[in-house]
This record gives structure tokens, sequence and C-alpha cells, in this order.
């Protein structure tokens, strides 16, 4: 899920030096920053050129295997990983 739209994440990216393994959404973050003179990584805030950006293709696969509903996943250190799915509560 991207940090700042609450969606999910379509294209996940990072910056080539961030430090972080957490990614955001590249075509969100493209829409926030269309008119900026100065990108940062909207995680960490570290400078961002366009040079830098990397389209992680390890989540990206992630994110085409997961059902929709999934709201994360969870990372094994063997690179495994599981989607997580919250259960939807009924109403009244």
């Amino acid at each position: 899920m991207d940090a700042q739209s609450r969606a999910r994440i379509d294209l996940p990216g990072r910056g080539r030096f961030c430090s972080h393994i957490d990614c955001f959404d590249v075509s969100e973050w493209l829409k926030r920053n269309e008119r900026s003179l100065s990108l940062k990584c909207p995680i960490c805030q570290m400078d961002l050129p366009f040079t830098d950006l990397v389209i992680d293709e390890y989540f990206f696969n992630i994110l085409k295997l997961s059902p929709t509903d999934a709201t994360s996943v969870i990372i094994s250190n063997d690179a495994s990983w599981v989607p997580v799915v919250e259960e939807r509560k009924e109403g009244g």
C-alpha cells in the first residue's frame, strides 16, 4: 500500500540510494511531483532525481501474483512471501 495515497501500489519504486526496502507507487509520485523542481523520496525524504528512480521488480511480481484485496505481504528471510488479506466485517 502506498504510504501517501493509501491505495494499492501499481508500480513499486524507490530511490537507488535509499536505505529502506519500502516502495512507493511511482505513478502517484509522478502525479504529485508533476511541477516540482526538487524531487524527494516520499518515504525517507532523500533527494530523488529521475536518474536515481528504480522500479522494484521483486515487489512488482509480488503485486502481480497477490490477490487484489491483499493489504500487505509478509516476507521471510528466504525471500518467500505470503499475502495478508484482512477479513471483512459484516455490517449490522
